[in-house]
């Protein structure tokens, strides 16, 4: 990693310069689809942006891949997340009242919070993690998904080998790369936790926040239900009705990955947790692996994908059983779809 590209990562933040990709894809001249690379710090947007935050000598320092300048008038540059109006831009932030500002007219940016230091998990340092990344992220379903886990927080125990410190990797990935993942969580009865996240992998800080999101899926899965699984009727029928329900969306977002923008690890990974997850276990996985998904592909995937789309409207029906504390009658089954033939279709996709 380049010297400019780590003080990008960690630096603090805030006001957003559209990139040249951007506008070559409002043109049509750009691509469709795929998952927000590695800014052109080259770019006449980026030089510009730096030169008026820091000054000539921090664009010359950065062309030549010098160590990145001290914040010149209290403001840094970095490279932002992804939103659902743009793949890639530039923020900065005036660090002496940590808000937002515009780059230039017309443009906005929301205030957003110091990012976390990398810090061994607890109940505050997870808080802080997902206030931040809701507040980052441009996805308003995540964002109330984030809502409603960050309140459960305060009563979970973190713990296990994942549970550690973890640098972020950015929005870029290089080849070969994949996502670390791994979690399990149980109820505890105890003094200040109400349940305990074990996390078996830590990777990168973003991986982190996608585990953590699935496994708070599960405690809000305990809350509603009082169980870790979605109730979905009476008898076995039920049971198979529902099951080949969940095995047929399954399949549907597997046959979306290739326009998914997702890089192909993260694709890897998707068709696993899909096919043996929810597979397996569709009433306890099912909608934690959509979560997971749904981070996953505003991370690094493409948010006007139909993969987003239909991974997005999924992720609101399981959120709207735990209102209801029942998937029973609140899904409609396909005509003709039935266990099995759902089934030899996800396994083949």
């Amino acid at each position: 990693m380049r010297a400019n590209e780590s003080w990008e990562e960690n630096a603090s933040v805030t006001v957003r310069v559209p990139s040249p990709g951007i506008a070559a894809r409002d043109r049509g001249t750009g691509p469709t689809a795929g998952p927000a690379g590695p800014v052109d710090h080259e770019s006449p947007h980026t030089l510009l942006a730096l030169q008026h935050a820091a000054g000539n000598s921090a664009v010359t320092r950065m062309l030549r891949g010098q160590d990145p300048p001290h914040p010149v008038g209290g403001r840094w540059v970095q490279r932002a997340p992804a939103r659902a109006d743009a793949d890639d831009w530039i923020e900065m932030r005036d660090m002496t009242t940590g808000t937002a500002r515009p780059a230039s007219a017309g443009t906005t940016a929301p205030a957003v919070s110091f990012p976390v230091p990398p810090m061994d998990l607890s109940p505050e340092v997870v808080s802080r993690m997902l206030r931040e990344y809701e507040e980052r992220t441009g996805d308003h379903v995540l964002r109330q998904l984030l809502g409603e886990l960050i309140p459960q927080v305060r009563g979970v125990d973190f713990v296990g080998s994942g549970a550690k410190a973890a640098q972020p990797r950015g929005r870029g990935t290089a080849p070969g790369d994949s996502p670390a993942q791994g979690g399990n969580t149980v109820p505890v009865s105890g003094p200040d936790a109400r349940y305990r996240i074990t996390l078996s992998a830590a990777g990168s800080r973003e991986d982190q926040i996608a585990t953590l999101v699935h496994e708070m899926t599960h405690v809000l899965n305990y809350e509603a239900y009082g169980q870790d699984a979605i109730p979905v009727g009476p008898d076995r029928r039920d049971e198979e009705k529902y099951s080949a329900y969940v095995m047929q969306k399954a399949g549907d977002l597997i046959g979306l990955l290739p326009g998914s923008g997702l890089p192909p690890g993260w694709q890897r990974a998707v068709k696993e947790k899909l096919r043996s997850h929810s597979a397996a276990s569709p009433t306890r996985e099912y909608d934690t692996v959509l979560s997971h998904l749904l981070v996953w592909s505003e991370q690094y995937g493409d948010p006007d994908s139909q993969f987003h789309t239909r991974l997005t409207r999924l992720v609101q029906e399981t959120r709207y059983w735990r209102t209801q504390g029942t998937a029973h009658r609140n899904f409609v089954p396909e005509p003709g779809v039935t266990f099995d033939s759902a089934l030899d279709r996800l396994m083949k996709a």
